[in-house]
């Protein structure tokens, strides 16, 4: 149960705002105090009972009662009723007679004066900031869970370094995973690693609530995912992938109206913890757009949230190798790009995961983009660099030798910045030999 002070929160505005389905009330409630009213509900938020034991109570005192009489549903409350209708509600607060709620919220304003600057911290410089929220996206099968257990293992070993070098802060990760088996693929491949296990901990996707098991989700479970951090002093969450966790049909990830409330918890929750959470996502199977994080699942929200941005991609070059690149880097310069190359993971193998010894030098935008676009810029890049190799020539005579070559010229637009040859559609001249 819940107490309010009288008049600090509208039940009935409350219940109209958000359509919390009603099948009868208000009606007088005889075993309350004076005043006290009563709604049933068309059905149970949490196990969807329609048999009318779903209940709402408004005692005359303003204290406010949620349930449900099934017994798979004792233990949940009004908290957790309000939590399964209002976006951006946080259960864990604490909620009074003098709380700012009601159908007059009061604004929370900071003056910049009583405000104490401090330094980013990071879990690796540059790439991951402790206490914020890190996206890491991938075209599929490119090996990022094998990337995430590195990170994990890093961090459970106490003296590590990061493969540019950075130290490695030491503390206890804890792993949401959708998509690996603990035993033959998680364990194995920390071993291969050289992990600290004892550090390391798993949340399972099942969630024991009263007689019956509920699946792992965000929406439901954050409260109880911060409390495991608090307690094992966490300093890295992996949750792979996002969208596994993130309350299927509750929260549609093509709105941001309904991604950014989850997304804002989750920063939150990183932010009071001192945690570095970092999120896998899949990109979108939409190679046409130039800028991977439009390509970050359905929604620019998660993108947008998210404090770092890491992509990873196949070297263009080197089909063995995975590149990872700084998509967004809003606290710090944007870092060198690495390599890594999983080898060796078929069969009964765990694999081996081994980081390039030195940074590599891409256009990184061209990474994410359709393979297909990729090979006519190289052609026109190649073509350029020929051009340039010898004497100068009007800049229309080289569009029409690229065209009589079927180079097109939005291919030679994109070579742009990537070489010192002739920027498409501007009047300079080029080597003589290109009209030969």
């Amino acid at each position: 149960m819940l107490r309010l002070a009288m008049g600090q929160f509208d039940l009935e505005y409350w219940l109209g705002k958000y359509s919390v389905p009603i099948r009868r009330g208000p009606v007088p409630y005889p075993n309350g105090d004076r005043g006290a009213r009563r709604w049933v509900l068309e059905s149970c938020p949490w196990n969807n009972h329609a048999d009318s034991s779903a209940f709402l109570i408004e005692f005359g005192s303003g204290a406010i009662s949620a349930g449900c009489h099934h017994n798979s549903c004792q233990g949940f409350g009004w908290r957790d009723f309000r939590f399964s209708f209002e976006p951006g509600y946080d259960p864990s607060r604490t909620e009074s007679g003098g709380s700012s709620e009601g159908t007059k919220p009061e604004l929370s304003i900071t003056n910049l004066a009583d405000v104490v600057p401090k330094s980013v911290a990071w879990l690796w410089s540059g790439r991951i900031p402790l206490g914020k929220m890190t996206v890491v996206a991938e075209e599929p099968d490119l090996g990022k869970s094998f990337l995430t257990l590195d990170m994990a293992t890093r961090v459970s070993d106490r003296g590590a370094r990061w493969p540019d070098g950075a130290p490695v802060p030491h503390g206890n990760i804890v792993i949401v995973t959708a998509e690996d088996d603990l035993e033959d693929t998680i364990r194995p491949r920390l071993n291969a690693l050289g992990a600290v296990a004892a550090n390391v901990d798993s949340i399972g996707l099942l969630v024991r609530d009263g007689e019956k098991d509920v699946a792992l989700s965000l929406p439901d479970h954050l409260p109880q995912i911060e409390e495991a951090i608090i307690k094992r002093n966490v300093i890295l969450l992996i949750i792979d992938p996002l969208l596994a966790f993130t309350g299927g049909r509750r929260v549609d990830s093509y709105k941001q109206s309904e991604v950014r409330p989850l997304l804002t918890r989750l920063a939150s929750l990183a932010q009071r913890t001192e945690c570095a959470v970092v999120c896998v996502m899949h990109l979108n199977k939409n190679e046409k757009i130039q800028n991977p994080l439009n390509r970050i699942s359905d929604s620019i929200a998660f993108a947008a949230t998210a404090r770092s941005v890491l992509g990873v991609a196949e070297h263009p070059d080197d089909p063995n190798l995975r590149v990872l690149v700084s998509i967004k880097h809003n606290l710090s310069a944007r870092p060198l790009d690495l390599a890594y190359q999983i080898s060796g993971n078929r069969s009964d193998e765990v694999g081996t995961f081994e980081w390039s010894s030195e940074p590599v030098a891409i256009n990184w935008r061209n990474i994410f983009t359709k393979k297909e676009n990729l090979t006519k810029v190289r052609v026109a890049d190649h073509f350029l660099d020929q051009v340039l190799s010898q004497g100068s020539v009007e800049s229309e005579i080289l569009f029409e030798k690229a065209q009589h070559l079927e180079i097109s010229m939005s291919a030679l637009n994109r070579c742009q910045g990537q070489s010192e040859s002739v920027p498409a559609g501007r009047s300079k001249t080029v080597p003589v030999d290109a009209a030969a």
